[in-house]
């Protein structure tokens, strides 16, 4: 009962992150000298009621959103396993030939795993299309890492790159 109203309070105060209803991600965009920059990201999640070893505890459905694209699952901080599905959907300009790339990080930056995202309807469009994306990798030594999705670039042109970065545990 006490969690309830204290995340019944936390959403009416407008309370930021986890219990409050708002995520906060991270959006990488390169400069024309190449250097990277973060920007925040927002979304608005479900928030619902769940249960974890310490007690209980509010937890969150989500979208996570950036300019462009919207991942939908794994959501972040999501325990993942392989193989993984992702899913959400991206803006046309994110894929060439109905493609991008999605890389799996780990804590220290290093490359463990990638998969092709694919348009599932016509890409060719200003508009958000759905994409899916199966990855296969191996479990880390260190408990989390990330996921990171990056805009297809074909020019090779630095202001078109960008990349958003989603964290996950394994």
């Amino acid at each position: 009962m006490q969690v309830v109203i204290i995340v019944m309070i936390a959403l009416i105060v407008g309370g930021a992150g986890f219990v409050g209803g708002t995520y906060y991600g991270e959006k990488v965009q390169k400069d024309k000298t190449g250097v990277k920059s973060a920007a925040t990201a927002t979304a608005s999640p479900t928030v619902t009621i769940g249960t974890r070893s310490g007690g209980a505890t509010a937890t969150a459905t989500q979208t996570a959103t950036t300019q462009g694209i919207k991942v939908t699952s794994p959501i972040k901080d999501a325990t993942v396993s392989s193989p993984l599905t992702i899913t959400g959907e991206a803006t046309g300009p994110w894929y060439f030939e109905g493609e991008f790339t999605v890389s799996m990080i780990d804590a220290n930056g290093a490359e463990v795993a990638l998969a092709i995202a694919k348009a599932q309807g016509d890409w060719m469009t200003e508009n958000y299309v759905p994409f899916t994306a199966t990855m296969d990798f191996k479990k880390q030594l260190n408990p989390f890492g990330y996921l990171v999705f990056k805009k297809n670039n074909p020019s090779g042109q630095p202001s078109g790159d960008q990349e958003y970065k989603l964290r996950v545990y394994y």
